[in-house]
């Protein structure tokens, strides 16, 4: 049964790929963001639609998860780590 809610997750390692992965076999539209896309391959390829950034998955989606963890929170391209946080939870 295909859900219409959109679901963006941000962090697609173990707790975050695991939750993606559930919400795809259970028929919703998974938008996801992982600092390294070869890790979420395999949800690429279930259907998770890759987002190049924690702000475009969270654009995508009506509800959203943020799960990084640590060194993830990083900043990326020459940004801060407040500018990540403007984008990824405003």
């Amino acid at each position: 049964m295909e859900q219409t809610t959109r679901i963006g997750v941000v962090g697609l390692g173990h707790m975050g790929g695991n939750m993606a992965a559930r919400f795809l076999d259970a028929g919703y539209t998974v938008y996801g963001d992982e600092r390294i896309r070869e890790r979420a391959q395999d949800l690429v390829h279930d259907g998770l639609h890759w987002c190049d950034t924690p702000r475009e998955a969270a654009e995508a989606a009506d509800h959203d998860l943020a799960l990084p963890v640590g060194a993830q929170m990083g900043a990326r391209d020459g940004e801060d780590d407040d500018a990540l946080h403007r984008k990824t939870f405003r």
